[in-house]
């Protein structure tokens, strides 16, 4: 993943000759840059469960752990949008910081370049309302799945502050 970032930056930064070729490569990086992170993305969320579930001190903590574990794969369907399009919207606002370094300063590009800029924060200020709606409908989707789960633990006395406590810490 590293690697895949580091090639993206080195090629955008040094491949002003053949504009074509450039923009082909980046594509092609940033491809694999997507692919390293959803491929990465759902073992990061398995290491963070194991940290979790040794580290836990409370019933909300172990259960929260345990549903990571469960299934990193489901977790990192809710949150790799949200990583993915960070790192596009990153990507985005480096863009008028490079053409600022090769001296443009064209009033109509300075303009162009804060609109990229402007985009790019909105994108990331849409992707994240929009990752905690799916979060929320996940959790909400979870619920329902775990229904019978929840209520024989409510019948066998089970608190229903813990579920709660569980669901923030899932999230």
């Amino acid at each position: 993943a590293l690697a895949a970032v580091a090639a993206f930056m080195f090629v955008s930064m040094n491949g002003q000759m053949f504009a074509a070729i450039l923009v082909t490569m980046l594509l092609g990086m940033l491809a694999v840059a997507f692919l390293a992170m959803n491929a990465i993305g759902p073992w990061v969320l398995g290491v963070m469960g194991r940290v979790r579930l040794r580290r836990a001190r409370t019933p909300a903590q172990l259960l929260a752990a345990r549903r990571l574990l469960d299934d990193p794969k489901a977790m990192w369907r809710i949150v790799g949008g949200l990583g993915l399009a960070s790192f596009v919207a990153g990507c985005l606002t480096a863009v008028p910081a490079l053409v600022s370094l090769a001296g443009d300063s064209d009033p109509d590009a300075v303009m162009q370049m804060s609109d990229i800029r402007t985009g790019a924060i909105l994108t990331l200020a849409i992707t994240f309302l929009l990752s905690a709606v799916s979060a929320g409908i996940a959790q909400a989707a979870a619920v329902l799945d775990r229904r019978r789960e929840l209520s024989l633990a409510r019948l066998a006395g089970v608190p229903d502050d813990l579920f709660d406590q569980v669901r923030r810490r899932e999230v």
